[in-house]
């Protein structure tokens, strides 16, 4: 079966289709994406056409989350840019412990709002691990949510290929968090109790995840347009208690937004927290 092509009208309907469920801006100069990742549905359901597809999944949520699935991008990576966990281990969690006096097993809660195939979460967990020590002293829970439920299965999993672990990861890291399997590498058990997993639209309440003491939300606002970024800014922002911590990605930030983050700069490192 020679690839399809898609149509004026079919990437019109596509474009409309992804915005309305996932807030993820795409346009014309896409095209060569939709066709290279939606074909394989077409060949996997017999579909002469991107129409066909689209009627499917209008009926099929099953269809549609495929589609989501296949559209949406999943590049991560552990400890990527890694300011943001410098920040973590050397200031954030450090300031919050503090706040919290003498309390008995003080407790944090730390979202990865957009968690992909589990790196970054994981590697949040990791640096809690080697700072706090004794977990047992802490109440430490950490939320990876992605919109992805194939992304959400391989983070669940816990496993990585050797490439994967190839970028961010320490020979050290990976031995004291890492076992080793056939394919690859599995993230330890003790590792694992720290993170759960589950699905999120951030263009959609976010309420049911209660309040947070640290977000991560890297390299999510930039598929969004500019009315869209303030929604999800206010969404994040009711997510938060008074004084959490929010993180962007290293091209991103709260310019033009005003709202209810105060800009910080901690060592040449940005952040922004609730006023």
């Amino acid at each position: 079966m020679v690839r399809v092509k898609i149509t004026d009208q079919e990437m019109t309907r596509y474009i409309r289709l992804i915005y309305d469920l996932t807030g993820i801006v795409l346009d014309e100069s896409k095209r060569y994406l939709f066709e290279t990742r939606l074909f394989p549905l077409l060949k996997q359901y017999g579909l002469q056409n991107y129409s066909g597809l689209y009627q499917k999944a209008q009926k099929e949520r099953l269809v549609e989350q495929e589609i989501i699935n296949l559209m949406t991008t999943d590049e991560s990576y552990f400890f990527r840019d890694n300011a943001p966990f410098d920040l973590l281990y050397q200031k954030i969690i450090p300031e919050l412990l503090e706040g919290r006096g003498a309390m008995l097993r003080p407790r944090i809660r730390i979202w990865s709002a957009a968690a992909s195939n589990g790196q970054e979460a994981y590697s949040i967990a990791m640096v809690c691990q080697e700072l706090l020590v004794d977990l047992s002293r802490y109440q430490i829970e950490i939320i990876g949510t992605d919109i992805s439920t194939k992304c959400l299965y391989r983070a669940h999993l816990g496993r990585y290929t050797k490439f994967e672990l190839s970028r961010g990861m320490t020979l050290d890291r990976l031995n004291k968090h890492f076992t080793k399997t056939e394919e690859g590498y599995e993230v330890r058990e003790s590792l694992r109790k720290l993170v759960q997993f589950r699905q999120a639209n951030l263009h959609q309440d976010l309420s049911r995840f209660g309040l947070f003491d640290i977000i991560f939300c890297r390299n999510v606002a930039v598929y969004f347009n500019a009315e869209d970024r303030k929604r999800l800014f206010d969404r994040l922002a009711q997510r938060c208690s008074a004084g959490s911590y929010l993180i962007l990605g290293s091209t991103e930030n709260l310019l033009g937004y005003g709202g209810q983050f105060e800009r910080k700069v901690f060592q040449d490192k940005v952040y922004y927290q609730r006023k």
